[in-house]
């Protein structure tokens, strides 16, 4: 079977089937999401919202499918075969993905312990992997055919942009998950009981935690810009009051000096004159 959408125009590339493989892992995700919460709500009889992500997706349903895809759907075998393999196969994602999530964060994010006798160190369970695996099953032969007819209603260029779009939202969503999940670590140590939903609170109580902290900071830095901008301006209009009282005081002085030039060189030109005037009535008593 084919997995890949094969009605577009545009000849198929490595990135092009990169961004269907990225858009296989986002759909399969959010139904498993779909899948999970419902389950464990049904068992609960409450509404859990289940996942490592704050987005509305569990990476483990789109990786188990996206292995199934590439390496149970090639093979061609018989159906049971192909159940037996999914289940292995997706069995062996969630062991590990468990193991992996507790090693990092010091707490189960998930386990059967108490569900069922059926487990493997709480971390897979008979009941789960036959589930996977009849899904797995329904995925290749029902759901898989569907969506790919669903993708073929798209050009090839808008699946790229889409799949680039949602692969930054997921690499967003990744980071601040991480972060979230890495700063209540030591609240969350020694836990072996299935605390996804605490989890999950204790991650949004974090962020509201740290976004009530920003705001505090945004006001106070707003604040203080305020008062900065406030006395920017008021050292502003002080030295523009000064420098205009300097530029007057300069005026006065000169007008001040120039009058007094004016007025010394005035009696220069009457001492100039008298002088001179006195010269021409010597001049004319020797002439008479």
């Amino acid at each position: 079977m084919n997995i890949f959408p094969v009605n577009h125009s545009l000849e198929p590339s490595i990135a092009a089937n990169l961004a269907y493989l990225f858009l296989f892992f986002i759909v399969y995700s959010f139904l498993g999401w779909i899948i999970e919460c419902s389950w464990v709500s049904y068992e609960k009889k409450k509404i859990e919202n289940r996942g490592y992500l704050f987005g509305p997706i569990c990476p483990i349903y789109g990786v188990g499918v996206l292995i199934c895809l590439l390496m149970v759907s090639p093979l061609n075998f018989p159906w049971y075969l192909e159940f037996f393999l999914i289940m292995l196969f997706c069995s062996i994602v969630e062991y590990f993905t468990s193991v992996i999530l507790e090693k990092i964060f010091h707490v189960r994010w998930w386990d059967y312990t108490n569900s069922t006798k059926l487990n493997l160190n709480g971390r897979v369970s008979l009941i789960t992997s036959l589930g996977f695996g009849i899904g797995g099953l329904l995925v290749l032969h029902i759901v898989h055919p569907i969506i790919i007819s669903f993708f073929n209603y798209f050009s090839l260029s808008t699946l790229v942009v889409l799949a680039a779009i949602l692969f930054i939202i997921f690499i967003i969503d990744l980071v601040l998950s991480s972060v979230a999940a890495a700063s209540i670590k030591d609240t969350l140590k020694g836990g072996r009981v299935d605390l996804t939903e605490e989890i999950k609170k204790l991650c949004l109580n974090y962020y509201k935690k740290a976004s009530r902290m920003s705001r505090k900071i945004t006001r106070e830095a707003i604040r203080r810009m305020k008062r900065a901008q406030r006395e920017a301006s008021r050292t502003v209009k002080r030295a523009k009051r000064n420098a205009q009282r300097k530029i007057k005081k300069a005026q006065h002085e000169t007008e001040r000096r120039v009058k007094l030039a004016k007025k010394t060189i005035t009696q220069a030109k009457q001492q100039f004159d008298k002088t001179l005037g006195g010269k021409d009535s010597k001049d004319e008593k020797k002439k008479s």
